[in-house]
């Protein structure tokens, strides 16, 4: 995998919920609180990312310990000799190391590795609520999306197809339709899903120029609406919602290990990573300013059907009275059929990897699904274990409807501890072995390697954690437009 589609799956990730779940919470806080705890979430979102894959490189030093192994990528798996040079070219000097990132190792393995026990059955219970939690959040919107945008197509009123049809919820459609999708493209790696990334990638950006068309439209036909950017009494009052918003958006570190195995050269990661954040967090605040000036300060709900209307907090529903733009918006949410295989694989990949799910199987050779589900190198065992990964999240989003409340509770809690702590924890165990010592320098090594960064990171943890905690006891009056 190139750098560039590699960067392309980590915005698509970043950029999954965010453009429709984002602007409610940056208009409830404010631009100038909201730009500071974006762009400072994204810097620190880096810094993790950098240590999870100093982790990533360590584990496979410990690994090498075992004797050399084969090149990942033999001569014959390169169409050209040109293109082998271009992608192994800058890796020449480092393929030797042992630092080189030859196995996939993820992150249930690579806490096995380095900590303890407790604290490796800990990190995953965390990883499979906060799995299960952006899973749900995803079939939700896609399917509560899908319906909108289908339904103000067919009706021009985004809630009439609901009423045309008593019997059967047209939501549950959505979410058959949207679970097949993004089942179909869990049959494999992470690596396998290039193309579909690169291709939702160009739409979403399609999407999100739309977006932004559409709001500077009612920009310019009906001037500013926005509250007042200094009315910090009332943005505190937000300030969990937002916090579990904003952190949610930049969780992708449970697949990084699926994302950098595949990436030559592996001297371009870090960079990638870099820009990849830089990308995302500017095309997410574009997107809030703009919302806060042309819709924050509108007192009628989009549920009025008079438009422009205030904020909602999936953004995607105050464009459904625009012709071809309304559509394209309402669908977005639907992309998230190129996510949703990416959290199902890296899910999947950690349980099978930490629980004795293996084990139990062998022991039963008399039972051929038994033996048959054991051949998980196999496309079609992968992906039926992708199926039986995602039945609990297809039953809860049968019965639970409401996006927002899987992103407070999951993005705040869990995903404070998967995008700062674990990270933190991680790395802090894997310098404590010093295996530069042994092996030499680590050129995956993180830039940033003064233990003042994990306490930064820790800290900023904790801030979050009790920000998010206090607005579940003490939660909010009002919504996105105050």
């Amino acid at each position: 995998m190139s750098p560039l589609a590699a960067s392309v799956t980590v915005v698509n990730l970043v950029l999954a919920t965010g453009p429709f779940s984002y602007p409610y919470q940056f208009a409830a806080l404010g631009p100038i609180l909201s730009l500071i705890l974006l762009f400072f979430t994204a810097f620190i979102s880096y810094i993790t990312s950098t240590y999870i894959v100093e982790a990533i490189s360590c584990a496979n030093a410990i690994g090498s310990m075992a004797g050399p192994r084969e090149s990942l990528f033999p001569d014959q798996v390169y169409a050209t000799p040109v293109l082998q040079k271009r992608l192994n070219g800058k890796d020449t000097d480092h393929k030797q190391s042992a630092f080189y990132i030859r196995e996939k190792v993820e992150l249930g393995r690579m806490v096995e590795r380095f900590c303890a026990q407790w604290i490796k059955y800990t990190i995953m219970v965390i990883l499979v609520i906060y799995m299960y939690g952006a899973m749900c959040l995803k079939y939700a919107s896609g399917a509560a999306s899908f319906v909108s945008a289908v339904s103000y197509m067919i009706y021009k009123d985004a809630d009439k197809w609901k009423n045309e049809w008593p019997a059967f919820d047209p939501y549950y459609l959505g979410i058959m339709i949207f679970g097949v999708l993004s089942l179909a493209f869990s049959f494999g790696n992470i690596e396998n899903s290039k193309g579909l990334q690169l291709f939702t990638g160009v739409f979403r950006l399609v999407v999100i120029v739309c977006l932004y068309s559409a709001t500077s439209y009612y920009l310019i036909t009906n001037g500013v609406h926005a509250t007042d950017p200094f009315d910090f009494k009332e943005e505190i009052s937000h300030i969990a919602n937002v916090f579990g918003g904003t952190v949610f958006v930049f969780i992708f570190h449970h697949s990084i290990s699926g994302i950098v195995f595949p990436i030559r050269p592996q001297t371009e990661i870090r960079p990638m990573f870099m820009w990849s954040h830089i990308i995302g967090a500017t095309l997410l605040a574009v997107e809030g300013m703009l919302a806060y000036l042309a819709f924050s300060g509108l007192p009628n709900d989009c549920s009025t059907h008079i438009y422009p209307c205030k904020i909602e907090d999936l953004f995607n529903k105050n464009f459904v009275n625009i012709p071809i733009i309304g559509p394209l918006c309402n669908f977005y949410p639907m992309l998230n059929v190129s996510s949703v295989p990416v959290l199902t694989i890296t899910l999947r990949n950690n349980l099978m990897q930490v629980l004795p799910i293996k084990p139990f199987l062998a022991k039963r050779k008399e039972s051929r699904i038994a033996q048959f589900l054991l051949q998980d190198d196999r496309k079609i065992v992968k992906g039926i274990w992708s199926i039986i990964i995602s039945l609990p999240v297809i039953i809860i989003v049968l019965f639970f409807q409401k996006p927002q409340v899987f992103i407070t509770y999951t993005g705040g809690i869990c995903g404070s501890f998967i995008l700062f702590i674990v990270p933190a924890v991680l790395v802090y165990h894997v310098r404590i072995k010093q295996l530069e010592k042994t092996h030499g320098p680590n050129f995956n090594r993180s830039p940033f390697a003064h233990k003042g960064f994990v306490y930064l990171v820790l800290i900023y943890a904790v801030f979050t954690l009790t920000a998010v905690i206090f607005g579940l006891i003490f939660p909010p009056k009002g919504n996105g437009g105050h």
